[in-house]
């Protein structure tokens, strides 16, 4: 059945069988049929002139353009679309042109528009014009900016109902005039696949990060042999924690994911603590779970630029249980070798102490030799603020060279936003629950992945001014000491 879909996916982003060449419109050969309406239904392939024309009472639906075997995003205003106001309706024999970027927010995204104004003796105002076309502009002086009656309206119940804050509600516009469209199947390459989702592999769907060390991809030559004192370069730094705000209600209604572990949630799959202090250590041993099927969710990240990892979230059932986080954080290594590896964890005192006996209850495919592994065990420098002296000592960021100013924190920052989804996630079936969750997630690894240039520049320039200051304070602080004993 998946197959099925995405071959009608397909077929709607080509030409949908209009091959004849001639536009539908006037059926001329003469011209070049190569414009289509997103919101036409069934809109066949028109040239321009009648594009423009079938669009002069529908001025804000969003046109493609077919150019070098594919569809591409091009506007009414780009092929020529006039937008005249006032008189009523009829043509106007005084026009004046209104602003040259003028822009309309409409529910399908942000249109720039050519808009002419009636500038008879007797026309109202401009923004009484655009007024009465349904247009509410944000200044009665010199308008250049509307928003439709409809997308007031619409972000008027949104905001009642689900607390949609403006701003979210307007990012949300300007990625519909232009969004890449994560339809993750389609985007991973699925489609052209001749085994189609059969030949899918776990986490074949999941963006991953392209900044963190891997000797397949990123990697120099000859890295293994590169000194010591750099090796710290090549260490791939992880940083796990459990969510208990992503919880999910006992219902019973029997679903399923749509792709099971092709993205990022796992399929389904106790100790005592003798550290105190840390709340998430009493969670890890108790059950809250009444009326609950999943009291949370553990998850994997990468601790330097926040992308979730392939398969790297999973259910719990009964608080922070180890077995769980076992068999997540040994699925995203899975497939992967990295030079060393860097875990940061709040419970890491209390998990590792037994990894190796296990070991041997994950799926072998997950095993992984540590005698082999170079791994460095972290407390996140907040969470280790609650634990006993002689832990937050032994997993110190702050004591251990090569780690720069990590704080093993960031995971935090993704629940945060994760975590307005779950008065929603809480009450849907579980498949629908992974299938959201999955969307959110590849969602955030996509816009990561966008600004992963600008965000790794500001950190290089930032951490070039704070090398210069240290450098400096420590030249200060050890200008009067023996060389030999610093």
């Amino acid at each position: 059945m998946a197959n099925e879909y995405l071959d009608a996916l397909l077929f709607c982003d080509g030409r949908q069988g209009f091959s004849s060449g001639s536009c539908e419109e006037c059926c001329d050969t003469n011209v070049q049929a190569i414009y289509r309406c997103q919101q036409c239904f069934n809109g066949g392939l028109l040239c321009q002139n009648c594009c423009v024309n079938h669009h002069h009472h529908l001025p804000l639906h969003q046109i493609e353009t077919w150019d070098s075997g594919c569809f591409e995003h091009t506007t009414l205003f780009e092929l020529g679309l006039v937008v005249q106001l006032g008189h009523g309706n009829c043509p106007s024999p005084n026009l004046k042109k209104g602003a040259s970027s003028f822009t309309v927010i409409h529910i399908n995204g942000l249109h720039k528009v050519l808009i002419y104004f009636c500038d008879c003796s007797t026309a109202p105002h401009a923004h009484i014009q655009l007024l009465h076309s349904g247009w509410f502009p944000v200044t009665v002086v010199l308008p250049q900016t509307c928003a439709t009656f409809n997308i007031l309206r619409h972000f008027h119940l949104l905001s009642l109902q689900s607390k949609l804050s403006a701003h979210q509600f307007y990012c949300a516009l300007k990625r519909g005039t232009n969004n890449t469209g994560l339809l993750n199947l389609q985007c991973g390459g699925c489609a052209h696949d001749p085994s189609g989702t059969d030949g899918m592999k776990p986490g074949k769907l999941a963006i991953t990060c392209p900044a963190c060390p891997d000797p397949d991809i990123n990697l120099p030559p000859n890295w293994e042999k590169s000194p010591q004192e750099l090796q710290y370069l090549y260490t791939y730094f992880q940083a796990n924690d459990a969510n208990f705000h992503l919880k999910n209600c006992l219902n019973t209604v029997i679903d399923v994911d749509l792709g099971t572990r092709w993205s990022y949630f796992q399929g389904a799959q106790t100790e005592m603590s003798t550290c105190s202090g840390l709340a998430a250590i009493d969670h890890a041993n108790t059950k809250n779970s009444k009326g609950l099927h999943i009291t949370g969710v553990g998850a994997s990240i990468c601790t330097h630029h926040g992308f979730l990892h392939p398969l790297g979230i999973g259910n719990l059932q009964k608080g922070e249980c180890f077995s769980n986080m076992d068999y997540i954080i040994f699925s995203t290594l899975r497939g992967y070798s990295p030079p060393s590896l860097a875990l940061s964890y709040d419970l890491i005192c209390q998990y590792w102490t037994k990894i190796r006996q296990c070991m041997p209850w994950l799926p072998p495919e997950l095993w992984v030799d540590l005698d082999k592994l170079s791994v460095k065990l972290f407390l996140p420098k907040l969470h280790a603020l609650a634990h006993k002296s002689e832990c937050s000592v032994l997993y110190s960021l702050n004591f251990t060279p090569g780690v720069g100013c990590t704080d093993g924190e960031g995971i935090e920052w993704e629940w945060a936003e994760i975590n307005i989804a779950a008065n929603s996630t809480k009450e849907m079936s579980e498949g629908a629950c992974h299938d959201t969750l999955d969307d959110l997630l590849s969602d955030k690894n996509f816009w990561k992945e966008i600004g992963l240039g600008k965000s790794l520049l500001m950190k290089l320039k930032t951490t070039q001014v704070e090398s210069a200051k240290h450098v400096e304070q420590f030249k200060s602080f050890t200008g009067g000491l023996d060389p030999a004993t610093v």
